[in-house]
């Protein structure tokens, strides 16, 4: 989506709906992307592979899953703009691998409902990158399993907005 807007289940309260892409494929942000509520954005089904790059505008998806099938690959670049997003996922897929990655890179990531437990489900790779990690709470509570570092020497740091609680579970965790 290159400008303009792409919108899927506008009802806010009846809707539902899915955004796949599966195969291998990309989706660029730079406008506004809105899933309404119930519904989610997931893609990598059966050993496919796909991207998505915001570098600006907004997102708001109830739910992101990263890998949705056997031996896929899923990948978010999050480089401009607002994501929107109550929880974001590496997809249950009974134990057969697969490699999910979130980045941050810029642009801010802001939580839409109160999730300590799986804001950001354990599994996925969470890397910052020289843009940094910005994530506004937006008055919720959430939990991150760990968040690192890409590489320290392009290391932007973490930056957290809003009132909530922000809480990085990982000891091991770069922040």
């Amino acid at each position: 989506l290159s400008g303009g807007s792409l919108i899927v289940g506008t009802d806010a309260y009846a809707s539902g709906g899915i955004l796949h892409l599966s195969g291998t494929g990309a989706l660029t942000i730079n406008g506004t992307l809105t899933l309404g509520y119930n519904s989610s954005i997931a893609w990598g089904q059966a050993g496919g592979s796909g991207e998505v790059n915001q570098t600006g505008g907004s997102a708001t998806i109830n739910t992101l899953t990263l890998t949705y099938g056997n031996l896929s690959t899923g990948k978010y670049f999050l480089r401009g703009g607002i994501l929107n997003v109550g929880m974001v996922s590496k997809g249950n897929n009974a134990g057969i691998p697969n490699y999910g990655l979130f980045y941050f890179d810029g642009g801010i990531l802001r939580a839409s409902r109160t999730n300590t437990t799986n804001f950001i489900n354990n599994g996925l790779d969470l890397l910052v990158g020289y843009g940094g990690a910005i994530i506004d709470t937006n008055g919720y509570d959430i939990n991150l399993p760990f968040l690192r570092s890409d590489d320290p020497t392009r290391d932007g740091g973490l930056t957290k907005q809003g009132t909530g609680t922000l809480i990085i579970s990982d000891a091991d965790s770069t922040y």
